[in-house]
């Protein structure tokens, strides 16, 4: 599955040439950000992210109903992208709203104790909360848009999928992160 997909990837990639738009749109925004950070500051740039990050959803949304509808026109794609726009941007935030929650929750009851922070203990949660709920819930935006999932629904479809084909996602992870090194090697 992981190499299989990651070939599919590359060949629609290939014969589809107006996939490309989203991400280079993507890439533009972030680089739009990294400017405003280095001219404007922090204070600015933090304000653009969450716009940033909000068209970037609809940017992965386009590119999904691109995938799905193999042939559709501009004004179809964006109408099509705008009724799964919330469908993606719902379960984003139900996920952020619980990685934030559980890191609030802990560092409270362990001040509660008497236990400060430390690096240890921030490292220790990334670890345990947030690799393995952004890993088990990667897919839930292909479940919303591929298979007209609801926010709930998407995500425990993301879940199931991941837990029931562990290995193959593990090495689509490890072939994604390996392309990307291997990229960034290039152009860093």
């Amino acid at each position: 599955m992981s190499l299989a997909a990651i070939r599919d990837a590359i060949d629609i990639l290939t014969t589809r040439p107006a996939l490309w738009i989203p991400g280079i749109a993507c890439g533009l925004l972030a680089a739009l950000v990294w400017i405003v950070i280095y001219i404007g500051g922090v204070f600015f740039a933090g304000r653009l992210f969450i716009f940033v990050l909000l068209a970037m959803i609809f940017f992965v949304t386009v590119t999904l109903v691109a995938i799905r509808d193999d042939r559709k026109g501009a004004k179809d794609l964006m109408r099509e992208s705008g009724a799964y726009y919330f469908r993606v941007l719902t379960p984003t935030l139900v996920i952020i709203s619980g990685i934030v929650l559980v890191f609030a929750l802990v560092i409270l009851t362990l001040g509660l104790i008497g236990i400060q922070p430390y690096a240890g203990l921030v490292t220790f949660l990334i670890f345990g909360v947030l690799f393995p709920t952004l890993m088990l819930t990667f897919f839930y935006d292909t479940a919303a848009v591929f298979e007209d999932k609801k926010v709930f629904e998407s995500l425990h479809r993301s879940i199931e999928v991941v837990t029931a084909n562990l290995f193959e996602v593990m090495l689509f992870y490890i072939g994604c992160f390996v392309i990307s090194c291997t990229v960034a090697f290039f152009f860093f």
